[in-house]
């Protein structure tokens, strides 16, 4: 028999979706408030009342609320992308994880509150996800399977408008806003199946002269124009086994931590970058498709970068494709240099 203050389940998703609706609403009009534009946000009234017109007459019907949610959440992506480019989608999501930190975290509950909301999240869509131990300070959260990548192919096929190219563009950096809420670094990898995508979270203590991880102060970085400068990396290829080794030497030569590791299987490589550095590992097999490549530049929006470079001579010579962090291309400059251009989907 369920206990006099334990709420239904299905009361429990609708106040999900009312709270995701509200965090995301909220958070955009911080975002588009940010920039000064009141234009925007004059622009945005209609948009807003829109999706506010069609919420849910049915109070106690979870999936009509998940609807009205994913409705409203792909209209602000429109929103965000016509106005501002697809750069704009990452700031946004900072600012609804911002919203969350201010409005719906505790202030207490830091790593376990977190990653139990998250896997929450996750769940509402029917997820696979597995979290496991978690603490205030330390949590580990796996989503086995995405099933938000399920949700989204449905709504494009009945004809729903969609500007991202995946859900990570948007939630990668949300979940990092969020968990920097509770002042911890998050640190994710993606499964890049096609037919079976995921992703596996951690949230760790920031350590001392990390304090800029946590808002406000992430707020006033990204938006600074030197944060989204693109960045060339060099590139240095090891063996599998030389790997661990390899990102010790550049940690404690640059004095900073990794800040980036996944597994490609389907190329057979691991990866790791600390700072400029990017180390790729593998056997010599693996590594020879990569060996052409003379530079990776990170750019914040691929579409646009290779739009740029083709301009002004560059040429495509590998179309875009999706990666375990993010996005990659490869072009070939007008002097002879092949370079990988990669957009991560994430911090």
């Amino acid at each position: 028999m369920r206990g006099i203050f334990q709420m239904d389940p299905e009361l429990q998703q609708i106040n999900m979706w009312r709270r995701r609706l509200a965090e995301t609403e909220a958070g955009l009009t911080a975002y588009v408030a940010a920039r000064g534009d009141a234009e925007a946000l004059e622009a945005l009234l209609p948009i807003k009342a829109a999706f506010l017109r069609a919420l849910p007459a049915d109070d106690f019907n979870p999936s009509a609320w998940q609807r009205a949610f994913f409705t409203a959440q792909a209209a602000m992506e429109r929103f965000v992308v016509r106005r501002f480019g697809h750069q704009g989608v990452a700031e946004f999501a900072r600012h609804v994880g911002k919203i969350y930190g201010k409005v719906s975290y505790s202030g207490q509950g830091g790593a376990g509150e977190i990653m139990e909301r998250i896997e929450r999240q996750a769940a509402s869509y029917r997820s696979e996800v597995e979290l496991g131990p978690v603490s205030d300070t330390h949590g580990v959260l796996e989503i086995q399977h995405c099933a938000i990548w399920d949700y989204r192919e449905r709504a494009r096929d009945s004809g729903m408008e969609l500007v991202l190219d995946s859900p990570c563009q948007y939630c990668t950096h949300l979940l990092s806003s969020m968990i920097a809420s509770a002042r911890l670094r998050a640190c994710h990898s993606l499964r890049s199946a096609p037919d079976d995508p995921g992703c596996r979270w951690e949230a760790k203590e920031a350590g001392d002269g990390q304090e800029d991880l946590a808002w406000p102060e992430t707020v006033r970085l990204m938006e600074d124009d030197v944060a989204r400068l693109p960045m060339i990396q060099v590139r240095t290829l090891v063996a599998a086994a030389d790997l661990d080794l390899t990102v010790r030497f550049y940690e404690e030569l640059l004095g900073q931590p990794c800040n980036l590791r996944f597994s490609y299987a389907e190329r057979e490589l691991e990866v790791a970058a600390v700072g400029p550095v990017l180390v790729i590992a593998g056997s010599e097999t693996a590594l020879a498709p990569v060996r052409d490549a003379d530079a990776t530049l990170l750019v914040p929006s691929l579409d646009a970068y290779l739009a740029r470079a083709t301009e002004i001579g560059g040429r495509v010579v590998e179309q875009p494709k999706v990666v375990p962090s993010g996005r990659n291309a490869r072009v070939r400059h007008p002097d002879g240099l092949l370079v990988e251009y990669v957009e991560h989907l994430g911090e």
